[in-house]
């Protein structure tokens, strides 16, 4: 049995007709950036995330560096990050003139770890960006707690890229100044290409940030700010907004398999796995554990067909482009242990009961050798 790591054609073949024609419709308006269907997206988002606004940009790296740029934070000023993350979080920090402050991961939720956040927080503070890893979101409340404790008034911008549909309190909402999404192919909802998301309740940053992704212009060639070109295309927008009505059962898809998953593996001394939360606050864009010889065991099912990934294999304390910043002596305990040990096993909404089984069945088959 082939198990691939990600299955994006049986995701769209269901819409497949549907993409072709709105395909030729977006042709036949010759209207290609930033139009009608870009709005309409927008609107749709903003309603199932719960929000006042939503902006639809080219990608989740702009996401994160617009919504930034938007708060207007001092440069040089310090961002707390979680050390265990996709780079994209702390290149969008640095992009902005701002720094980035590394912190530990709970090596249970693989979440940043609260307390080393809050040892953290200093007068330099300007922001914190709480990665919802996996699809699991942080809680943003205690966050908040902290920060009012240690008399901060430093901004929370939610990278929410792995994180769609993600609830908190039974519905999904913004609980910092601004969300930031990815619709990179393989996220729960990915476009046909590149796209992202900034979504706030925050009339002013929303306003500023439409205005910085089209070169600073409300009307063409006449440009209030120095911007840039963030824009996504029509095409993704109206893919993204076909495909928007599904994710809520995708979602719940994922959770089935990671039911599927916990009975599979349960019992295996050399592979821990998170506790399936249904009360759909984590989405599993990923389903992550811990193992033995991990090596070992991607060979090993490799060989039987079956994907897997790592995310991430090196913490960004520990990569070239941070090391020159932070050196090599930082020691961040549970990120490295952990991404010693992680992996990803196949996860995608359309993933059958039989693959999940012959996953966990060949994982069984390997520590019992």
């Amino acid at each position: 049995m082939k198990v691939p790591f990600v299955d994006l054609y049986s995701i769209h073949k269901p819409l497949e007709k549907v993409f072709i024609s709105e395909f030729k419709r977006i042709i036949r308006t010759n209207s290609f950036v930033a139009g009608k269907e870009t709005e309409l997206f927008e609107q749709d988002f903003a309603s199932y995330c719960g929000a006042k606004h939503a902006l639809l940009v080219n990608n989740g790296t702009s996401a994160l560096f617009v919504a930034l740029s938007a708060l207007h934070l001092p440069r040089g000023g310090e961002v707390i990050i979680p050390v265990n993350t996709f780079i994209a979080t702390a290149e969008a920090a640095v992009l902005c003139g701002l720094k980035p402050i590394f912190v530990d991961i709970n090596k249970e939720t693989f979440l940043m770890d609260l307390e080393d956040t809050a040892k953290k927080i200093s007068k330099k503070t300007v922001a914190i960006i709480p990665v919802h890893l996996y699809g699991q979101r942080v809680n943003i409340m205690e966050i908040k707690k902290i920060l009012k404790k240690k008399k901060s008034s430093s901004a929370i911008v939610e990278d929410a890229c792995q994180a769609h549909g993600a609830i908190v309190g039974g519905k999904s909402k913004v609980e910092g100044d601004v969300a930031c999404y990815s619709f990179y192919p393989g996220k729960n909802l990915g476009a046909l290409g590149e796209a992202g998301a900034v979504v706030t309740d925050n009339t002013i940053l929303d306003q500023y940030m439409r205005l910085y992704r089209g070169h600073g212009s409300r009307i063409k060639y006449f440009h209030d700010i120095v911007g840039m070109n963030l824009r996504a295309s029509e095409m993704q927008a109206v893919f993204l907004r076909k495909k928007l009505p599904l994710l809520s059962y995708q979602n719940k898809a994922r959770l089935k398999a990671v039911q599927w998953y916990a009975k599979g593996l349960r019992g295996i001394k050399e592979v821990k796995f998170q506790v399936p939360k249904l009360d759909g606050s984590h989405v599993y864009h990923l389903f992550v554990v811990h193992v033995k010889n991990r090596d070992e065991l991607i060979q090993y099912l490799h060989d039987r067909g079956i994907d897997t990934g790592i995310h991430y294999p090196v913490p960004l304390h520990k990569t070239v482009a941070f090391e020159k910043l932070y050196g090599k002596n930082n020691q961040f305990f549970s990120a490295e242990l952990t991404v010693s040990e992680i992996l990803s096993l196949p996860m995608f909404a359309t993933i059958t009961q039989s693959q999940v089984e012959y996953v966990c069945k060949n994982i069984r088959i390997f520590y019992k050798k």
